[in-house]
């Protein structure tokens, strides 16, 4: 028996869970209860039906990704056998290039060899005559005269030296290209005219003033 006093004549109210049971029972929570359930499940198919898209989707993206770098690979690969085949071509074309080069030069002074070798024999004289005549003309610079003017402003003086340097120089000249003349004759395949050739080489040399 419960020691609490009851009151004298009021109503006993019903706990908060014989309310929240009550209501649970009553249609309107039952309707409630249900939309609800009837939502989420709605919805739960939707999210599977989208999941199975998406996975379909990504599965044919993954075969086409995976078929693109297939081809990618393959395309490198025929890529890196081209760039092999055009090093070796390279190479082989640059071997080629040189023995060539080696070759034509082993030719060409092999036969000029034989040209200066059967070359008219007064080219080889003309040529030492050239060199001694340079050696002769550098020792033929004289000094005629010496001439100082001062400058009226500054009274710098400049000192003038006249002579036949200018025509020593220019025999010089003539004489190396006469010389580089000669030498190209040894080349040529009629020697027939060379004494007269190297005569008029001889000829044009400038004279060395006095």
């Amino acid at each position: 028996m419960s020691n609490v006093p009851k009151s004298f004549g009021a109503p006993i109210e019903p706990s908060a869970i014989e309310v929240l049971q009550t209501f649970q029972k009553s249609p309107d929570y039952q309707a409630i209860v249900a939309k609800a359930e009837a939502t989420k499940a709605t919805r739960r198919k939707v999210i599977c039906d989208e999941m199975a898209k998406a996975e379909t989707a990504s599965e044919k993206r993954w075969h086409k990704h995976c078929a693109a770098i297939e081809e990618a690979a393959l395309r490198l690969k025929e890529i890196d056998v081209a760039q092999l085949k055009a090093r070796q071509a390279l190479g082989a074309a640059q071997q080629a290039r040189t023995a060539d080069s080696f070759a034509y030069t082993a030719q060409h002074d092999e036969l000029e060899t034989e040209l200066r070798a059967s070359a008219h024999p007064l080219i080889k004289l003309f040529i030492r005559e050239m060199q001694d005549d340079y050696t002769w003309s550098c020792k033929q610079t004289t000094i005629h005269g010496t001439e100082i003017q001062a400058n009226q402003v500054t009274g710098k003086k400049s000192v003038t030296h006249s002579g036949n340097g200018a025509s020593v120089r220019a025999r010089l000249v003539a004489v190396r290209e006469a010389e580089r003349l000669a030498d190209e004759m040894m080349l040529a395949a009629d020697q027939s005219r060379v004494p007269e050739q190297l005569q008029a080489l001889r000829n044009a040399l400038p004279k060395i003033e006095n």
